[in-house]
């Protein structure tokens, strides 16, 4: 059996997750929300979004993602059925692993402007958090911790895609 690179893995979400969030993007300003920590997080749906923020290099946004993905692998919950994860997770909130498990989907990733810059310093990858659909309709995310950010809170700046992202999310109620 052959085992996809994490580059090609990387590369495939960012580009599902581009064209998911693009389809329902309006033109809104970036906004800012409630943060899961005490530090500034900025959250982006992708690397060419998170470099149009102009607040990170391409490689920044590249290794953030790539250590949320890494997070997102190691850490997500899994399901044994499809019903029994969107029973959990919501509906049209999950994704299949493989041929008999599922886990949420990612939809978007925080990143602190300290977290990069600590990387780079130590040649590292950034810390980065993986977000989620909010599990009750908010127009926000969710950490695996289950902390929420919304995008009427204040201390984290969303991406005009990522408020596309969390007011989709949020447009899909629980069945």
């Amino acid at each position: 059996m052959r085992t996809l690179s994490a580059s090609l893995i990387l590369r495939a979400f960012g580009l599902t997750l581009m064209t998911a969030v693009l389809a329902g993007c309006g033109g809104s300003a970036p906004k800012t929300v409630a943060n899961a920590s005490d530090e500034e997080n900025i959250i982006f749906t992708s690397a060419l979004d998170c470099e149009a923020s102009g607040r990170f290099t391409a490689a920044h946004c590249t290794k953030a993602l790539e250590a949320a993905m890494n997070a997102h692998l190691k850490k997500s919950p899994t399901y044994k059925s499809l019903s029994q994860c969107e029973t959990t997770e919501g509906p049209e909130k999950c994704e299949r692993m493989d041929a008999k498990n599922y886990r949420p989907r990612l939809v978007a990733v925080a990143v602190t402007p300290a977290a990069v810059k600590k990387a780079e310093a130590a040649g590292g990858f950034p810390d980065a958090i993986p977000l989620y659909p909010t599990q009750s309709g908010e127009k926000g995310f969710r950490t695996l911790e289950k902390k929420i950010m919304l995008i009427d809170g204040d201390k984290t700046e969303f991406s005009p895609q990522a408020v596309a992202a969390a007011e989709l999310g949020a447009s899909i109620k629980k069945r």
